[in-house]
């Protein structure tokens, strides 16, 4: 997920951080950069935020203080699976022992002083991306830049992660402690194609691409499909 400074704009912008969406100077986003993370109940951490800045972000601490737990966040709170941080089998793994809820808040910059921003009608110059996770399962809010709820849907995250190229699953994206050491360890040729698949999203173009041809075999098999995909066109 790269993060480039965006250019020197003033901004009307009430909410202003070291990550200013508005483009008040040096050290703001442009659309897409992650500006906050906010853990509560999320696996060592009771609460706790960091705000990111535009260039290299280092977090430093001793072993077992919890800065896995940060990157670990990014992945849950943006949608991935549990299996992708190679952490937890299952999600309720991640909620601090003695809660019975944790939940991650991610503020992603959608200046609206550039045309990439997304929808930003909705939500002005920020999304904040809300996942709870509970004993039963997880839900998501995504809200505005003034904490507004403006979808609990899924489909619409997928859509932000989609519009800003933003790839969870990605392991040049975010590489883990335990992918990284297989990763150098492995002597296979299998692994390491595997891993350049994935990095470079062709392994989820050919999913896709079977997907589609799966569509279009059952469709040009289906006349009456055809025939009223054709009277709906007039």
């Amino acid at each position: 997920m790269s993060q480039k400074r965006a250019p020197d704009r003033p901004g009307p912008g009430s909410k202003r951080s070291r990550a200013d969406p508005e483009g008040l100077g040096e050290g703001a986003l442009v659309p897409g950069g992650i500006m906050k993370i906010e853990l509560q109940n999320f696996m060592c951490h009771t609460f706790f935020e960091v705000e990111f800045c535009s260039t290299v972000n280092f977090v430093v601490g001793r072993n077992g203080s919890g800065k896995s737990a940060i990157l670990m966040a990014l992945v849950i709170g943006l949608g991935g699976k549990s299996s992708a941080t190679n952490r937890a089998p299952n999600m309720t793994e991640f909620i601090k022992q003695g809660s019975s809820w944790g939940q991650v808040t991610i503020t992603i910059c959608n200046s609206n002083h550039n045309h990439d921003a997304w929808e930003v009608e909705l939500y002005g110059s920020a999304v904040l991306v809300e996942r709870k996770i509970t004993k039963q399962g997880s839900k998501y809010k995504l809200k505005n830049f003034e904490g507004k709820t403006i979808s609990t849907k899924k489909n619409d995250l997928t859509l932000l992660l989609d519009h800003y190229n933003i790839q969870v699953n990605n392991p040049v994206s975010i590489l883990n402690q335990e992918m990284s050491k297989k990763f150098l360890a492995s002597t296979d040729p299998g692994s390491k194609y595997n891993f350049f698949m994935k990095s470079t999203h062709l392994e989820q173009m050919i999913l896709d691409y079977q997907k589609l041809k799966f569509q279009e075999i059952k469709y040009d098999a289906n006349p009456e499909v055809r025939e009223f995909s054709t009277e709906k066109a007039k």
